[in-house]
């Protein structure tokens, strides 16, 4: 909606220019500060972002073959692609970087497109967390409901010894987060978010999202 609304925008301008030969440079300048030059940042910040995570993927893929290229799927590289162009969050720059080396080489198993929604939903501690309670030593695990205070206790130390240095509330906040996207699941029965297990949804993003 608003991309339209700035184009129609800039083509009202331009007819009126076309209709007012006398019109000023001082109007000119102004369709230049107000669209051209704020869109030509836009698709700077898009091509700077795409450099940074080719180079990450370039870099995973080192040495191991690629399939053709006539075997990528295009229907689940476009909402990668856009992803990295989108998102200049350098804490998921990894992640598209590893989605993508993932595609070229043919491993791509278990992906979704849905996934890539799931995690442009991500705020950079949810990333976090997900990571904290999907990695090898995690307390939660599918149908092993955790305490919901020692998911925070282990997630509070884990992020303190990485130097992330989050606390209670924000990983609360986050796990509520992550709930609602089935990253996590609670009992029925259970009032708010005491106790949570992993969810099968979740544990593949994970494996699909990370090197192995």
């Amino acid at each position: 909606m608003a991309a339209d609304l700035i184009l129609q925008m800039f083509n009202d301008m331009r007819q009126a220019q076309l209709a007012l030969p006398g019109v000023t440079d001082a109007s000119k300048e102004l369709v230049n500060y107000l669209i051209s030059d704020p869109l030509r940042r836009a698709r700077q910040r898009r091509e700077t972002n795409s450099e940074a995570v080719m180079a990450l993927a370039r870099a995973k893929i080192g040495d191991q073959p690629t399939i053709p290229s006539d075997e990528i799927s295009e229907t689940n590289t476009r909402p990668i692609l856009e992803a990295t162009m989108d998102d200049d969050r350098k804490e998921f720059q990894e992640i598209w970087a590893c989605l993508l080396a993932k595609t070229a080489t043919g491993h791509l198993r278990g992906f979704r497109r849905e996934f890539i929604k799931t995690l442009r939903s991500f705020e950079p501690i949810d990333l976090l967390v997900f990571r904290y309670l999907y990695g090898v030593t995690s307390p939660v695990g599918p149908n092993k409901y955790c305490n919901i205070d020692g998911i925070i206790k282990f997630v509070e130390s884990a992020s303190h010894e990485s130097g992330a240095n989050i606390y209670r509330n924000e990983i609360e906040i986050s796990l509520s987060h992550l709930t609602s996207l089935n990253i996590f699941t609670k009992p029925s029965n259970s009032i708010g978010i005491e106790r949570l297990a992993s969810t099968a949804y979740g544990a593949q993003l994970y494996t699909t999202a990370h090197s192995n």
